[in-house]
């Protein structure tokens, strides 16, 4: 094992059985003002992990004794969050698929290129500073119930329950959506039924200085959009109107919100240019487009950033952190998860995605109010009891919510 002396920098575990790879990399990283350490082999790396605090690893595939996954395994049970990019020229889909299961969302192929290398590595390593300081603040403000969140949510979208999370699919969520935020534009939010629509798009709308409306594909028509834009007309607003279910948009319904850019139509001129649409779909708008079934024009207005939302199976290590702030939402903040819930929770398959999470700590609420904690057996009577997990959820994700503030009243 060849090591540069220990300094206050950032240090770097290389991992590859070539010392040719390992010098290039190691310069690289060097000149970058890393402190790094190379061993050559699986074992070595497992020992050099379990030996030395490192903030951050690079770890061949094809390495003698113990290979990339091999240690990456074991290197997980001694340090489950440690950021591990993988770098190899015989990285084969199955490999994919048990590096990703391990937290790795990072592989490199080889030969690697240096600026991207480093670049990585920064973000990487800044991401888990981050992480550790939200982990800091908790440690010492436990009974604060400050959100365990991805970092780099806005301060006003706190405490929505989808972005809680650590996982890749979690980051890649949050830059997702704080690249649309950033963008200021309108957008698609795509995921199967189930995913937190509501929640991600009026988070993307809380921003912006409009009136927020959401209307369900199937109620959209002139007359409807006309009582639902009247506040706005009234008090000179613009508009962000929440569209859900858009894949049932008919083509006569598509028209109409074609309208709103073009001026067709007998929607109030005031309108042209001062509404946004986002749209929610359970499909994939551009699919729809390509075969027909769906305006291209009005996809180009509101598709020019699509957030796709991941499911719940892609995000086992966040379900746990999500069930916390869901408690956090409903104010039950008095109730605390058993670690037996803990595991119950990440061992379902929540077919209902967030919809079916949520809803099953709102029922296993009810049914420990008289608790302190909840327990696996409340969830489980929870999950059986609404199967189909189409009941509402708490108000701030409704419609109705949303007519209200319109004082429209879900008319």
């Amino acid at each position: 094992m060849t090591s540069s002396p220990k300094t206050d920098r950032y240090r770097i575990l290389i991992a590859d059985d070539s010392e040719m790879c390992c010098g290039l990399l190691s310069l690289v990283l060097k000149n970058a003002d890393y402190d790094v350490v190379c061993v050559y082999d699986g074992i070595q790396a497992v020992e050099a992990v379990r030996g030395l605090p490192f903030d951050l690893v690079i770890l061949d595939n094809e390495m003698p004794k113990l290979n990339g996954l091999g240690a990456l395994e074991a290197i997980r049970v001694i340090n489950p969050r440690l950021p591990v990019i993988v770098c190899s020229g015989t990285i084969l889909p199955e490999h994919i698929t048990s590096f990703g299961k391990l937290g790795v969302d990072t592989l490199l192929p080889k030969p690697i290129n240096p600026l991207r290398l480093k670049e990585r590595v920064a973000k990487m390593i800044e991401l888990h500073r981050q992480l550790a300081a939200v982990d800091s603040r908790q440690q010492t403000t436990r009974d604060s119930h400050t959100p365990f969140l991805a970092p780099g949510i806005d301060a006003r979208i706190l405490e929505k329950p989808i972005f809680s999370g650590v996982s890749a699919a979690a980051r890649q969520l949050v830059d997702g959506f704080m690249s649309i935020r950033r963008f200021k534009s309108a957008a698609t939010i795509e995921g199967r039924a189930g995913a937190g629509f509501l929640d991600v798009a009026v988070a993307m709308a809380e921003a912006k200085d409009a009136l927020l409306l959401a209307c369900p594909a199937t109620e959209v028509s002139e007359q409807r959009l006309i009582m639902l834009f009247a506040p706005a007309l009234l008090q000179a607003r613009a508009v962000i109107l929440i569209i859900t279910n858009t894949e049932l948009l008919t083509g006569e319904q598509q028209a109409v919100l074609e309208g709103l850019y073009t001026g067709a139509g007998a929607l109030d001129p005031y309108y042209l240019g001062r509404v946004s649409l986002i749209l929610c779909a359970e499909a994939s708008l551009h699919t729809l487009a390509d075969a027909g079934e769906f305006d291209e024009q009005l996809l180009l207005r509101t598709g020019a950033m699509t957030q796709r939302i991941p499911e719940l199976s892609l995000r086992r290590e966040d379900i746990f952190l999500i069930a916390r702030a869901v408690l956090r939402r409903i104010g039950a903040t008095k109730l605390s998860l058993t670690p037996s819930a803990h595991v119950w929770l990440e061992k379902q398959s929540w077919p209902g995605d967030y919809r079916q999470l949520h809803r099953t700590i709102e029922l296993a609420c009810k049914a420990a109010e008289d608790c302190e904690q909840i327990d696996a057996p409340h969830l489980a009577a929870a999950y059986s009891k609404e199967p189909t997990y189409k009941d509402p959820l708490f108000h701030e994700i409704l419609l109705e919510s949303l007519y209200e503030f319109t004082g429209l009243e879900g008319t």
